[in-house]
């Protein structure tokens, strides 16, 4: 999750320290702030080598980072926004993924090339936001005659 202000909190408090909420920064629908607490379980620097086919690059950056946990829940929270293409998103903090029942991406598709081999079944789901999955969410207004909305539509 892009929550600069949150990983910034994280690191000023130190891993173990609690945080009344996360999120809450964006515009739009779904950008209210989740509430507390969110214990500091781990901190990184955001940076590392990722091995996704789709992007092998030297080095990723997605500057200070922290996971956040409530309740079960973990929420890994990055100062850079950017695709979590590469496994090693979580695993460079410390995430061992084989070992979680769930794991939850936010992107449309970026996400297949380093995901897809370690997960048992893919659920794809519509997020709120500011950059909707289907254009046809869009409340458009200045589009001219005979411009397709979806693919195969007429």
């Amino acid at each position: 999750m892009h929550d600069p202000s949150a990983a910034e909190a994280a690191h000023c408090s130190g891993a173990g320290a609690v945080l009344g909420s996360l999120g809450g920064g964006g515009i739009g629908p779904g950008q209210e702030p989740l509430p507390g607490p969110w214990h500091v379980a781990a901190l990184s620097d955001g940076r590392f080598r990722g091995t996704s086919p789709m992007l092998r690059a030297a080095e990723t950056n997605m500057g200070p980072t922290a996971l956040l946990a409530q309740n079960g829940v973990e929420v890994l929270v990055a100062s850079i926004r950017q695709q979590p293409i590469h496994l090693e998103v979580f695993t460079h903090i410390g995430v061992d993924l084989g070992s979680r029942a769930i794991v939850a991406l936010k992107s449309s598709a970026h996400f297949r090339a380093g995901f897809q081999e370690i997960a048992e079944r893919v659920i794809v789901c519509l997020s709120p936001g500011v950059n909707l999955e289907d254009p046809g969410g869009f409340a458009f207004t200045k589009l001219r005659p005979g411009v397709r909305l979806r693919p195969a539509a007429r």
